[in-house]
C-alpha cells in the first residue's frame, strides 16, 4: 500500500468527501486546537477519543433510511460496531459534497467517497495500534470497534486515537471484500428507530426553543395575488393571541399555541388583489392542453421521416393521455423556527435541499453564516416540497420583526393549497406499427416542455421519432416531486405501449418481453430482432410473470408496466378483481434490480411505499382549480391509500454486485400504469385521464 507523510493539518486539508470524489477537505483544526486528541480522517468520520466512533450524515433523513445505510456502510469498511456508534446529522455546509436528498441520489453518491474515507481510517488505526506494540500492521486487524493484534493484543479505536493521530495517510487505502461485509446485504432495522419509538428523536416539527410563539400564515388563495389591505382587530381580541404582522403579502397571526393562531387568522378581514389568475380552472386549463397538443407550435427532436413511415404503415393507432395537478402533501407539513437574539439567528428546521440552502441562507437572513445556527432536524416526508425554501423564508421575515422565537407552520389546508405542485401534462401519441406489431414511428404531442429535446423512453424503440408540443403554464408554481417528469410519462408511455398490444393483438407481458430482446418472445411474435436488448428489464420482467402467475387466474385483471431509472430498473405487476363492488388493486409482485443492496429492510420498504403511493395517485389525487383557488383542503377530498384499501405486495430484490443505485423514487412511477392496465383488463374501460375516480 502506497503512503503518502504529509501533516495532520495537511490531511484534514486534503481529503474530504463531495459528489466529484476525494478532494480539498472540508475539516481543518483551528490553530488553537489541540491535537492528539481528536482523530478526523475526514467531515464523515469523528473519532473521539472520549465518545468513540461519529458519524456525520450530510444527506437529509426523511424516511428513506439513509441514516442506518450509511452507518452500515462505515461499520462494515471501518470495522466498526454498528450498535455503538453514533449517528450525527449535518447541517448545511460548503465543504461536505453531496447534502440533497433528491433524485435517488443519498447513497450512489455516498457509497464510494465513504468507502474510502473508513478504509483511511482503518489504515491508519491498524497502523497506529501497530506502531504501539511495535509489530506489522499487517497482523492487526479492526473489529466491532477494536483493533486486534498479535498474541491477544487488544484496543479500542478510542484507546488508539493518539497513535492514529500520528500516521501517515495512505494515499490508496485498499477496500474489503463483499465476502468480508457483515452489515451491507442485511436486512437491518433503523439505527434511530427505538428513539422515534420513544418520542425522543426530533423531527422538524418537535423543535420547541424557550419562549416560542407559533405563527400562521395567512396567503392569497390565487398564485401570484397581492395583498391591498387587512383588518386584524378581531383577531387580537382572541385569547393567547401574541401579535399580528405584515410580511410582504403575506400575513402572519402569531399567538401561543396553533389552535388560537388558526382561530384567528380564519377572523381577519383580508382585500385582495387577486391577479391575472383570478378566473382560472381546470376546466380551462384542459381546453388549453387539448388545443396545444391538437395544433403543436414546436418541434423538440427529430429522428428519421414519421409522416413517411406512418402513411404507409400496416398498423396505425392514436392516443391521448392526461395527468393532473398533484400536491406532495407529506404527512409532516412545512415548518420551520426561527429566532434572532444577540446580533445572530438561530433556526430549527428540516430541508431536503442542503447545498442550495447553503448559498442562500446569508440572503435570507440577512446574516453572514459565522452569525448563523443552524439544526437540521429530521424531516416528516417531503417527496421534494421541502426542496422548496418558502417555508423558511416566510418563518425567517416573521421573526426579524418580533423578539422571541417563531415556529411557523402550515395547517394541513395550508399545505396542499399552497404547494409547489406536480405539473400537469397531455400528452397525444401517434404510433405506426409492423403487422406483426413491431415498432415503427412514433410521433410524441406534449403540452409542456420538459425533455422536449431529448428521446423519450418510449421513443427507444422506434426508428422514426418526432417530438411536437406547445407550452402551457398551469396557473399554480410548479416544481419536482417524486420522480420528475416521469410520474407523468410513465403512466402515458406504459399506457401507449398496452395500446400497441392490443392493437395488435399481443399479450402485453409477451409484447413488453419482445421489445427488451427475450428470445422466447421474439420467437412467438416472430420478429428477428428487438428494438432494445435490455436484459435488465426482461430479466424483470420475466421473474413478475411467474411470481404473478401471469394470466392464469379468470378472476381477475392483470397490468404490468417496467421502468428504468436512478440506475434502477423495476417491473410491476397489478392485479384487480373482476367482480368487486368497488374496483380496487388486490395484489401487486414487483422486481428490482438496484445494484447492491445495503439494507434489505429498508429497500423493500421504499418499494412498498413507492408502490401504496403511486397507486393512490392512480385511483384518487388531482388538485383542482376554480376562480384561480385550490379546491381540495385535506385528506378528506385529497385522498391517500388507506389500509383496508392496501394490496398484497410481493417484492422481489435481485442481488447483485453491482454497485448501489436510486431507489427512493423507482416504484412509483410504473405503479401508476400497472394499476389503470389492471382495471382496464378486468372492466374492459380503459382510463385516459387520471385519476381513475
Amino acid at each position: 500500500m502506497k503512503t503518502t507523510s504529509i501533516s495532520r493539518r495537511e490531511f484534514l486539508k486534503a481529503t474530504g468527501l463531495s459528489a466529484s470524489g476525494l478532494i480539498l477537505g472540508f475539516h481543518m483544526l483551528s490553530a488553537d486546537e489541540p491535537t492528539g486528541r481528536v482523530f478526523t480522517p475526514n467531515a464523515f468520520i469523528v473519532i473521539d477519543a472520549k465518545s468513540g466512533v461519529n458519524l456525520y450524515i450530510p444527506i437529509p433523513e426523511l424516511g428513506q433510511n439513509t441514516r442506518t445505510a450509511l452507518a452500515m456502510i462505515l461499520c462494515d469498511e471501518l470495522g466498526a460496531d454498528l450498535d455503538t456508534i453514533t449517528i450525527h446529522q449535518a447541517g448545511p455546509r460548503n465543504d461536505m459534497g453531496w447534502q440533497t436528498a433528491g433524485g435517488s441520489n443519498g447513497i450512489r453518491r455516498t457509497y464510494d467517497n465513504l468507502r474510502l474515507s473508513a478504509a483511511t481510517a482503518r489504515e491508519m488505526l491498524r497502523a497506529g495500534a501497530a506502531s504501539h506494540w511495535k509489530v506489522n500492521a499487517v497482523k492487526c486487524e479492526t473489529d466491532k470497534s477494536f483493533i486486534k493484534g498479535p498474541g491477544s493484543r487488544s484496543m479500542t479505536f478510542s484507546e488508539a486515537v493518539p497513535f492514529a493521530c500520528k500516521q501517515p495517510v495512505p494515499a490508496d487505502p485498499p477496500l474489503k471484500s463483499s465476502r468480508d461485509f457483515k452489515y451491507i446485504g442485511k436486512s437491518i432495522r433503523i439505527k434511530d428507530a427505538r428513539e422515534i419509538g420513544m418520542g425522543r428523536t426530533l423531527f422538524s416539527s418537535d423543535a420547541m426553543p424557550e419562549g416560542v410563539r407559533f405563527a400562521v400564515v395567512i396567503r392569497c388563495p390565487v398564485w401570484k395575488g397581492k395583498l391591498k389591505s387587512f383588518d386584524a382587530s378581531a383577531a387580537k381580541t382572541i385569547k393567547d393571541v401574541v401579535d399580528v404582522v405584515k410580511t410582504g403579502d403575506k400575513i402572519a397571526v402569531i399567538a401561543t399555541n396553533t389552535w388560537a393562531a388558526m382561530n384567528a387568522a380564519k377572523v381577519i378581514a383580508v382585500d385582495w388583489e387577486e391577479g391575472e389568475h383570478a378566473e382560472a380552472s381546470t376546466d380551462k386549463l384542459t381546453e388549453l392542453q387539448k388545443a396545444a397538443v391538437a395544433s403543436p407550435e414546436r418541434t423538440g427532436f427529430k429522428q428519421g421521416d414519421f409522416e413517411s413511415a406512418y402513411g404507409g404503415a400496416a398498423i396505425q393507432l392514436e392516443e391521448e393521455f392526461s395527468a393532473p395537478i398533484l400536491s406532495h402533501s407529506p404527512m409532516e407539513t412545512p415548518n420551520c423556527t426561527a429566532c434572532y437574539h444577540d446580533g445572530r439567528v438561530e433556526i430549527w428546521t428540516g430541508c431536503q435541499s442542503l447545498n442550495n440552502l447553503y448559498q442562500k441562507l446569508p440572503d435570507y437572513s440577512g446574516m453572514p453564516w459565522e452569525k448563523i445556527t443552524f439544526h437540521q432536524l429530521r424531516i416528516g416526508g417531503g417527496f421534494g416540497r421541502k426542496l422548496q425554501h418558502d417555508y423558511i423564508i416566510e418563518a425567517l421575515d416573521i421573526a426579524k420583526q418580533v423578539d422571541y422565537p417563531v415556529k411557523l407552520i402550515f395547517s394541513k389546508e395550508d399545505d396542499i393549497r399552497h404547494d409547489v405542485y406536480r405539473a400537469p401534462d397531455r400528452l397525444r401519441y401517434r404510433v405506426c406499427l409492423q403487422a406483426n406489431g413491431y415498432p415503427v414511428a412514433l410521433q410524441e404531442i406534449g403540452s409542456r416542455n420538459a425533455k422536449q429535446k431529448t428521446i423519450s423512453k418510449i421513443g427507444l424503440f422506434f426508428e422514426h421519432i418526432e417530438k411536437r408540443f406547445s407550452i402551457v403554464q398551469p396557473p399554480i408554481p410548479t416544481g419536482p416531486m417524486r420522480a420528475p417528469n416521469d410520474n407523468v410519462t410513465s403512466f402515458t408511455e406504459q399506457s401507449m405501449i398496452d395500446c400497441m398490444a392490443e392493437k395488435a393483438g399481443i399479450d402485453p407481458m409477451t409484447y413488453r418481453l419482445a421489445l427488451h430482446g427475450d428470445a422466447d418472445a421474439l420467437k412467438e411474435l416472430g420478429w428477428d430482432r428487438a428494438p432494445v436488448d435490455d436484459k435488465e428489464i426482461s430479466e424483470l420482467l420475466r421473474i413478475v410473470k411467474k411470481r404473478s402467475s401471469w394470466k392464469s387466474d379468470s378472476n381477475y385483471g392483470y397490468g404490468v408496466a417496467f421502468f428504468e431509472k436512478y440506475g434502477s430498473h423495476i417491473a410491476i405487476v397489478a392485479m384487480a378483481p373482476k367482480v368487486a363492488s368497488i374496483r380496487k388493486i388486490e395484489k401487486v409482485f414487483a422486481a428490482v434490480n438496484c445494484g447492491r443492496i445495503i439494507n434489505p429492510l429498508s429497500a423493500r420498504a421504499q418499494v412498498e411505499g413507492a408502490i401504496i403511493d403511486g397507486m393512490a395517485a392512480a385511483l384518487y389525487q388531482k388538485i383542482d382549480i376554480r376562480n384561480g383557488q385550490v379546491v381540495q383542503g385535506n385528506y378528506l377530498d385529497y385522498k391517500m391509500l388507506e389500509i383496508t384499501q392496501t394490496p398484497e405486495i410481493d417484492i422481489v430484490l435481485v442481488e447483485s454486485e453491482d454497485q448501489p443505485q436510486g431507489l427512493g423514487e423507482t416504484g412509483y412511477p410504473p405503479m401508476m400504469p400497472a394499476t389503470v392496465s389492471a382495471l382496464a383488463d378486468a372492466t374492459g374501460r380503459r382510463t385516459r385521464d387520471l385519476p381513475v375516480y
